[in-house]
């Protein structure tokens, strides 16, 4: 809705006679992210504010790991090894929680890390590219935050990493892998 005032003088405050409404779309979930833009506009002058904000109050979870079963798994001349992380069952980690941060770990006993290139993939389909070998050294142990690519990302559900050996003549084994997430949830009435 718009709003309308006089000429405004500088230094000067003025309230409008109406008051604006947000209303926010039945749509929208709890813990979205909406943008608010408001724009002053005058004689062809114009001066521009916006504000983000989320829907509901943050609650900041405990950090919670999540490691892959069934390893070590064989990492294979030119083949894909996928190894499977479950972030489901827990009550600090609900469905609908999103990620404040996040940390990944791997090991791989492998005698070319050149031939290694590892992503990482979420429950919603989206993949990063979190390793790529380079040279000729051996073994490989990651550790690093990837808050700054999952945050705000929702958490629940099966997350995947795949480890591709693109040579022949090396092989080895995904050792361990765990990805360690602090769940945000938003509290809603």
């Amino acid at each position: 809705q718009d709003l309308y005032w006089s000429s405004v003088a500088v230094g000067e405050d003025l309230m409008a006679t109406k008051a604006a409404k947000l209303e926010v779309s039945e749509s929208a979930l709890c813990g979205d992210q909406l943008s608010l833009k408001l724009m002053l506009q005058e004689g062809g002058r114009s001066a521009v504010y916006r504000k983000s904000f989320v829907i509901g109050q943050e609650l900041i979870g405990a950090v919670q790991t999540f490691s892959a079963e069934g390893l070590p798994l064989p990492i294979q001349d030119r083949k894909n090894t996928e190894a499977r992380l479950k972030m489901t069952g827990s009550e600090q980690w609900p469905e609908d929680a999103r990620i404040a941060s996040a940390r990944l770990k791997f090991d791989i006993t492998h005698s070319y890390q050149g031939d290694l290139t590892v992503h990482l993939s979420a429950p919603d389909g989206s993949s990063f590219a979190v390793y790529k070998g380079e040279g000729g050294g051996d073994n490989v142990h990651f550790d690093k935050d990837l808050s700054s690519l999952l945050k705000g990302m929702s958490g629940g559900g099966v997350w995947s990493l795949h480890v591709k050996d693109g040579a022949v003549q090396d092989e080895g084994t995904l050792d361990a892998v765990s990805l360690e997430l602090t769940p945000v949830r938003y509290v809603c009435q």
